[in-house]
């Protein structure tokens, strides 16, 4: 129920935002890991801080483009999307000090068209990795 809300609310945010939005397209997500991982950022390395992590399965440290074309599965409800997406993941700080994670199923995934070109739409290229 809570992402149904969460998707109703970002689609009245792009019809009021004024901005030219032509299209929306989203889709679910589910967690399928939690960790210092931002194959971008820090290829190859501990990233600095931990990222809830969805999409394809075949998510790692160092994962290149072609990982991620060859999983086999995703948590996403397009079952061809085998990108990754990742978010940081959010703490509550106790008044004692006492970190706790806080608990998150998933994740929205949302792209919006925008301007005159909407007939000319293209996927994106291979290798493309993308930073928001």
């Amino acid at each position: 129920m809570y992402r149904t809300a969460l998707g109703k609310l970002a689609i009245v945010f792009a019809a009021l935002s004024g901005n030219g939005v032509d299209a929306f397209w989203r889709m679910n997500c589910g967690v399928i890991q939690t960790g210092r991982i931002d194959p971008i950022v820090t290829p190859a390395e501990i990233s600095s801080h931990v990222h809830k992590i969805a999409g394809g399965y075949n998510i790692g440290l160092n994962s290149s483009y072609e990982d991620m074309t060859n999983s086999k599965c995703t948590s996403c409800e397009i079952g061809a999307d085998k990108s990754a997406y990742w978010t940081p993941q959010l703490y509550y700080r106790h008044a004692n000090g006492k970190f706790q994670d806080v608990p998150n199923s998933g994740m929205t995934v949302y792209y919006f068209g925008r301007g005159d070109n909407r007939n000319n739409i293209q996927p994106f290229p291979a290798g493309f990795r993308m930073l928001s």
